[in-house]
């Protein structure tokens, strides 16, 4: 079915469940694509709409559900907005058609940390699991983000029981010192998976997880251990992020 076809008339849709989102307190939707690990801000109208569009399974109804918002002098531009909306979110692949009805749905966490344990490096001399963590990591995040998420979450799942916060305050401080020696960037998304390989190398489990602040927008990663960030201190408090993907 063209796209044009899909907007103009009642066509079932759904959303894929390899998306990852959350809401902020403005209304606006961060989505994480789980298989491209590309990111989407929808502002609160197209929030609204692509959750509509979730819940209904169907971009005529979904449009007209949203539409009862307004006057109906409004509602008839709305309208006309909305599918260029919903023509836009089948794009991006954050709408596609062909689903059955009761696909399952996107997944929100709808979380944040509860805190953090500040870490200050001491910049000291990495051991090899630090180094090889951060090395392990780097490969990972070249190879397709939905392949990364795969094999990480396989080391993952052999590790025998979860690191205590000493030893998840250990492993950012070793690979922080690594990542201070490597000649190419490692930034946060790089370092924190970093963490998570080289205490899977012990066999002890740190989670790794994604996501946002806003006001302004700032994407983070961080390793976090039952809830609580453990990282460097940065200008934001760990609690105005919102996780969106974590495993």
């Amino acid at each position: 079915m063209a796209r044009s076809d899909v907007v103009t008339r009642s066509a079932a849709t759904g959303v894929p469940d390899h998306l990852y989102w959350a809401s902020g307190a403005t209304g606006t939707t961060f989505v994480l694509d789980g298989r491209s690990g590309r990111w989407h801000v929808l502002n609160p109208a197209a929030a609204t709409l692509w959750r509509e569009l979730r819940r209904a399974g169907d971009v005529g109804r979904a449009i007209r559900t949203t539409a009862r918002r307004y006057s109906r002098a409004t509602a008839a531009v709305y309208e006309e907005d909305a599918r260029r909306v919903a023509a836009d979110l089948l794009d991006r692949g954050l709408v596609i058609t062909g689903l059955p009805r009761k696909a399952p749905p996107a997944r929100s966490i709808a979380g944040r940390p509860s805190g953090l344990v500040s870490v200050q490096p001491a910049g000291g001399r990495p051991g090899w699991r630090a180094r090889l963590g951060v090395v392990v990591a780097l490969v990972l995040l070249r190879l397709p983000f939905w392949l990364t998420v795969r094999l990480v979450g396989g080391l993952v799942r052999r590790c025998a029981r979860p690191a205590t916060v000493d030893e998840a305050v250990a492993a950012v401080e070793a690979v922080c010192a690594a990542a201070d020696r490597h000649i190419g960037r490692v930034a946060c998304l790089e370092r924190s998976l970093a963490v998570v390989v080289s205490a899977a190398l012990t066999r002890r489990r740190i989670r790794w997880v994604i996501g946002v602040a806003e006001d302004p927008v700032e994407f983070h990663a961080w390793p976090e251990i039952a809830g609580v960030m453990v990282d460097v201190p940065g200008e934001r408090a760990a609690t105005e992020f919102i996780k969106v993907f974590e495993m």
